[in-house]
């Protein structure tokens, strides 16, 4: 077993002047071996927000919320929030279906990117 993201979320509120704001929730699980020394390794982790239907998938931000951990504990809870106007959603008519994808990669070795999609979120426009 290795590092993994486990139950992403996203969650969406409509803010004041057509802002939204997408909050976006997950838990990295590490190896005890991840953790200690002689490795004490270091990961980025990140978030892009994508509209999603079936004529095609459109990125709607770039990677975002980038940051890098240095894990204490077997297991952290992430919580990054992106704030989008009603602009970069705006892609469809009537509404949009949102997920966020959340990448993870260890960044003391050149290992791959563990990447998690959260479950499709419909949201209604206005």
């Amino acid at each position: 077993l290795a590092v993994d993201i486990i139950n992403p979320s996203l969650s969406v509120q409509r803010l004041p002047h057509e802002l939204w704001e997408l909050t976006v929730r997950y838990t990295i699980t590490f190896t005890v071996q991840e953790l200690n020394p002689p490795f004490d390794f270091t990961f980025l982790d990140a978030v892009r927000i994508w509209e999603w239907d079936q004529h095609g998938h459109d990125a709607v931000t770039t990677w975002l919320r980038i940051e890098n951990i240095r894990p204490m504990t077997t297991s952290i809870n992430r919580t990054k929030i992106v704030r989008v106007t009603d602009d970069v959603l705006d892609t469809e008519f009537g509404g949009d279906e949102l997920r966020a994808q959340v990448h993870l990669r260890n960044t003391t070795i050149s290992g791959l990117p563990v990447e998690r999609f959260t479950p499709i979120l419909h949201l209604l426009s206005g």
